[in-house]
């Protein structure tokens, strides 16, 4: 029997010279700044290490003016390969609005239960428009209970 199996590239940091660590969601916004140029939806994942430092970063999907369709299960495989313990999504929005959607906070919702059940930990899900806005800035990360 003869079995295809699918290669999958990703790209490394050297993490002893290019080390890069987010503080906070304004450094986020600054390093991804030029999405708020994009004219279509762009939806990327920036991989953590144990120490939050970057590992990589991917551009996941691309959509259209006002959506990008996700699916979960290739974040969830990509954070797995990559040995990711915790992750920060972004996208933009080419409107320039930075205001999350109902279907923002609801696939947020979906992928934080998701990455959950494998304990993988969800840093933070930036919007960039004409500003920022960040779900752990305004209080909107679930905290699971110890």
């Amino acid at each position: 029997m003869l079995y295809k199996i699918k290669e999958v590239e990703f790209k490394y940091k050297n993490k002893v010279t290019d080390v890069t660590i987010f503080h906070d969601p304004e450094d986020i916004f600054k390093w991804f700044k030029n999405l708020q140029d994009e004219t279509q939806e762009k939806f990327i994942s920036i991989y953590l290490d144990c120490m939050n430092q970057v590992i990589a970063y991917s551009v996941d999907f691309v959509g259209g003016i006002n959506t990008a369709l996700i699916d979960p299960k290739v974040l969830m495989r990509n954070a797995l390969i990559m040995g990711s313990v915790g992750i920060i999504f972004l996208h933009n929005h080419p409107s320039g609005s930075n205001e999350p959607s109902v279907q923002d906070i609801t696939l947020y919702n979906r992928l934080d239960r998701m990455l959950k059940s494998i304990d993988l930990k969800i840093v933070d899900f930036v919007i960039i428009g004409n500003t920022y806005y960040s779900f752990k800035e305004n209080g909107l990360l679930q905290v699971t209970p110890a």
